[in-house]
């Protein structure tokens, strides 16, 4: 008989992953602008979202292995008591301070370590309260909490920060995650986790060599982790978009904040379809290429296109883009095993975060030498590099990893 997958414990998590969600999405949106707002430059813009994410590099290693010999539950629930903590102080310093570029970039690092441990950690609960059998089903679910609080936020968050300020959405942040916790700490479960060290010292050269062995012996996933870096990377190409439409003389900042809730509504109803038709065994490949060729495209073109067609894009997008994302995601953690998982895990965090500042640092560089359009039609091309060298050629078995058989 098939596993449930709406169990109590699956019900809960998702409630409290949207809860957190709704805060952070806002917060993350204030944070993509205040810099910009401050000092015009897409350069400056690109290297504080670069240092920012100087965590992500090192310290995955490092939670990774301890998430691995611990309770992921218990791990995230201290965590999050923690960054609600941390949101209090930054939103009392912001309201008397003001804007400092380098006082911003310390709150946002300090938020990003602990961000990482509760990324790292919801991952391993997620992974284990959800049947395998129902991963495909489940993950696509998950998947469409973030662009559903985004077109609920985005254009709230735009008019908050704008009226506001950023240390409204740090108090109402807080408050948010003081709830998810209140919520997630209600999950019932025995998880899986490598006691064999538990009580002594944890030997990281040995977990992260474990870790790489592992990954390395499997080239279909360091296959799809390097074509995602390039994905990741070509990405920072939207950082542009709000310089644009704030330059435009045509179009506002809510219509840069009507952009983004059409794209997540997109990315929405693609996870709610893919939840509801399964897409088989032999098609997924297929169809994740396809996406990947359609994004190429119409990435490129995106800012020559008129407002309403750029619309229609971006809802189409988001829902395509959200069922290949969930192939891969389906896919890689089908492969893994729960005790390497955290570690793998980890490791694909850090390549792609390096991938992202790269291109934040690129695109903020370019940006305020080129037109915003050229710099786009650029990041398409490191896209399509990718597809052809990585995707296409069958010696990378990304084929046979997409296409897993979901039958015992």
């Amino acid at each position: 008989m098939k596993p449930r997958l709406w169990t109590k414990n699956y019900i809960l998590m998702i409630v409290g992953t949207f809860i957190s969600a709704l805060g952070g999405i806002g917060l993350n949106i204030a944070f993509g602008l205040v810099v910009f707002d401050n000092t015009q430059s897409t350069f400056m813009s690109g290297l504080f979202s670069a240092i920012s994410m100087i965590p992500n590099i090192l310290f995955p290693l490092v939670v990774g292995p301890y998430i691995d010999r611990h309770d992921p539950l218990k791990v995230l629930l201290k965590n999050e008591k923690m960054l609600a903590i941390i949101f209090i102080i930054a939103g009392f310093f912001v309201h008397f301070n003001g804007f400092s570029y380098w006082a911003y970039l310390l709150i946002i690092l300090l938020i990003g370590l602990f961000g990482i441990v509760s990324e790292t950690a919801s991952q391993s609960v997620s992974a284990q309260v959800i049947a395998k059998e129902n991963y495909s089903r489940g993950f696509a679910l998950m998947s469409t909490i973030y662009p559903l609080c985004q077109v609920l936020v985005a254009p709230i968050a735009l008019f908050l920060y704008h009226r506001y300020g950023l240390a409204t959405l740090f108090f109402i942040y807080a408050i948010l995650t003081l709830i998810d916790v209140w919520v997630e700490s209600n999950i019932v479960h025995e998880f899986v986790y490598n006691t064999d060290t538990v009580n002594t010292k944890i030997n990281l050269v040995h977990d992260l060599k474990e870790g790489y062995a592992y990954l390395k012996k499997d080239r279909a996933l360091v296959s799809v982790l390097v074509f995602s870096s390039f994905v990741v990377f070509t990405s920072a190409g939207s950082n542009l978009w709000y310089p644009f439409f704030s330059n435009s003389e045509t179009l506002t900042i809510y219509d840069y904040g009507i952009i983004t809730a059409i794209g997540s509504a997109g990315y929405m109803f693609g996870g709610l379809i893919h939840s509801f038709f399964v897409i088989k065994d032999n098609w997924r490949y297929i169809i994740a290429v396809g996406v990947y060729f359609i994004f190429v495209v119409l990435d490129a073109t995106f800012l020559f296109m008129p407002f309403i067609l750029m619309c229609l894009t971006r809802f189409l997008l988001g829902l395509l883009g959200m069922n290949s994302a969930n192939i891969r995601t389906t896919a890689i953690q089908h492969r893994l095993e729960s005790k390497h998982r955290a570690k793998v895990n980890g490791f694909f965090s850090i390549a792609f975060s390096l991938s992202l500042m790269l291109g934040q640092l690129v695109v903020g560089y370019l940006g305020d030498r080129l037109p915003y359009e050229w710099v786009l039609i650029l990041c398409q091309l490191v896209y399509l590099f990718g597809i052809v060298v990585i995707i296409l050629p069958s010696k990378n078995g990304i084929k046979t990893l997409y296409n897993y058989s979901t039958q015992k």
